[in-house]
């Protein structure tokens, strides 16, 4: 047992068999030797299979190995490191603590804890694994790197969480970028990922840096499509920017049906005040033509104080300027005979396609804006052009 506590099986199969030749009767002695055989060929396997990269058919052959063999220090150290190497983070601590279990002194194990905790964003945890390795002799240049990034990676979320507390919001944004750098690469499948992302998608929605905030929570939720946490502050953003199409096209496809999201009474809700919201906007928009005065009383044009001669003064005057008025025809990409109705259709769903960028710019935004402006003045134009001609 010592010799194969210290992956010396070759020299502890001689000392079976050895014994079992001195006691052949021994059905212990020969249990043991089978035993010892089967392993040390199984862990020649593993190594077989982890230096070629084979981790998923490496853990596939674990889960065939019996209960006394998956006790084993080797075994699971292997199953550990797969995991690790596969980004199964959770499954890795799981792996690697029970091998603390049997061997609270094992270096290998300890590092795997180590990043693994790390990754599954238990930043506590990952330090006091470094320092049980750093205090048991472990000084490797490898052991002292993660350390002192897991450490920068702590101190700094730190930091930005007591600004976030203390509402120092355009703070905490940078400091949320900052742990980011401080932590690449990351991986999108990581809970710490979606743990900073999720950070600097708060910060930014209470910075009312809106878009920013937006952009954030979708890669979270492209890592987790069911964070809730996530959900909820691209809701609070998308409700801030008054983009209510957008909120219900994203919340339709996991409202719908039997999808996930049908369960979560908090979405459901958003949604159903969304479309609400977007009838009220549309029935205000259908009545807005009538509430648009009609300019075809003759007696209105002896009270006007611009006279026929002065406006044509002011469309020379423009065109000398260099300024006209744009063709919302062109705009649309509509014929002159185009019902209002149609044309209300084409401004809305143009509207609609106006959407927040994944990593939006400063000119991305004033880009969006002016979109939604024209479509705007296009509205009012064709209203008027309606009510002009009724």
């Amino acid at each position: 047992r010592a010799h194969m506590h210290m992956n010396r099986f070759d020299d502890a199969t001689i000392i079976l068999e050895i014994g079992y030749k001195r006691c052949p009767s021994s059905k212990e002695l020969q249990k043991q030797l089978e035993y010892t055989k089967q392993l040390s060929e199984t862990i020649v396997a593993l190594d077989c299979l982890k230096i070629n990269g084979l981790h998923s058919e490496l853990i596939k052959v674990t889960d065939t190995l019996g209960e006394e063999m998956m006790s084993e220090k080797h075994i699971l150290l292997a199953r550990a490191g797969a995991f690790l190497a596969l980004d199964q983070s959770a499954e890795a601590v799981e792996a690697a603590a029970k091998i603390h279990e049997i061997d609270a002194s094992d270096m290998e194990a300890l590092v795997i804890l180590a990043k693994a905790n790390y990754l599954e964003g238990n930043i506590e945890d990952a330090l006091i694994e470094c320092q049980k390795a750093l205090s048991l002799g472990d000084k490797s240049q490898g052991v002292n790197m993660l350390y002192g990034m897991i450490n920068d990676v702590a101190q700094a979320l730190i930091l930005a969480e007591r600004a976030l507390q203390n509402q120092n919001y355009k703070e905490a944004c940078t400091l949320c970028t900052k742990t980011i750098h401080i932590a690449e690469p990351l991986l999108k499948s990581s809970p710490l990922y979606r743990k900073l992302y999720l950070a600097r998608s708060e910060a930014n929605c209470h910075a009312g840096n809106y878009m920013q905030s937006v952009a954030n929570a979708n890669l979270v939720l492209g890592s987790l499509p069911e964070s809730l946490d996530a959900w909820s502050i691209k809701i609070k953003s998308l409700e801030a920017l008054g983009k209510h199409y957008q909120l219900v096209d994203e919340l339709e496809k996991v409202v719908s049906g039997d999808e996930w999201g049908s369960r979560q009474p908090f979405l459901v809700e958003t949604y159903n005040r969304a479309t609400s919201v977007i009838k009220q906007q549309e029935a205000e928009l259908d009545d807005h033509d009538h509430d648009i005065p009609v300019m075809n009383n003759p007696t209105a044009s002896t009270n006007n104080n611009t006279t026929d001669n002065e406006e044509k003064e002011q469309e020379q005057q423009e065109g000398a300027d260099g300024g006209q008025s744009p063709n919302y025809y062109d705009l649309l990409g509509v014929a002159e005979d185009t019902p209002i109705e149609e044309i209300k259709e084409i401004i809305r769903t143009k509207a609609k396609e106006v959407s927040i960028p994944g990593d939006c710019t400063e000119a991305e935004r004033a880009e969006a804006e002016e979109k939604l402006k024209r479509l705007q003045e296009c509205l009012v134009f064709f209203l008027t052009e309606a009510s002009s001609v009724a």
